[in-house]
Formats: structure tokens, C-alpha cells, sequence
């Protein structure tokens, strides 16, 4: 079996269990920049995005040149990350401009 089949795609992605673990792998074998959670915000937006779109993912890999793992607790903050990125993003009431303004502490910065 051929990971990632004929897909070469940069964040092309496979789910992969190996026993009590799924791992989440993603292809970046033809992305420019070294894979980074930390460094590179192109790959944590693109890693929220599986995510989001995964479920039950306890280990995270980039392949590249090599493998860059991130353990169960890594991976479990970027999954929070995800969910509170989605929870936002679906609840346009919270971040909008005028739930800002209904505060009246709040509107004289958001007049500025």
C-alpha cells in the first residue's frame, strides 16, 4: 500500500491506525519551507484546517526530507486550537463589530 496513493500534493493527508494510535500523516514532500507548527503559519492554518475536518487524532507527522512527529499532548493542543478556531469561526455574533459596540467600554476603541 502506497501512502498517500497518487496524491503528492503538499497537505495531502491519511489517517493511519497503528493500535491504540491514529496518526494523522501529512504529505510535505514538495512544500518550500521545513514543516513547523511554531514557525510557519501556512502549516498551523492548513494542520487546523485537517483538524477540524478529522476526528480522534492522537499523533501528528509531517513527511518530508524526514519525519517531524508531535506526541499525544502536542497533538491534543492543536486539536483545542482547531475546535476553538472553529467554534469562532462559526459564531460570527461573538467576534463582529457591532457585539463590540453593544458594550459601551468597548465601542470608544472600536471607533477609532
Amino acid at each position: 500500500m502506497a501512502l498517500f496513493g497518487d496524491n503528492k500534493e503538499p497537505f495531502s493527508y491519511e489517517v493511519v491506525h497503528e493500535g491504540e494510535e491514529n496518526v494523522l500523516i501529512i504529505n510535505l514532500e514538495d512544500y518550500p519551507h521545513i514543516p513547523s507548527l511554531e514557525d510557519d503559519p501556512v502549516c498551523m492554518a492548513k494542520t487546523c484546517n485537517i483538524m477540524i475536518e478529522t476526528t480522534n487524532v492522537t499523533k501528528l507527522v509531517y513527511t518530508q526530507k524526514r519525519n517531524y512527529e508531535y506526541d499525544y499532548e502536542q497533538t491534543a493542543m492543536i486539536r483545542e486550537i482547531a475546535s476553538l478556531y472553529n467554534t469562532l469561526a462559526k459564531r460570527k455574533d461573538i467576534m463582529s463589530y457591532q457585539s463590540i459596540l453593544v458594550k459601551q467600554s468597548c465601542a470608544r476603541y472600536a471607533n477609532r
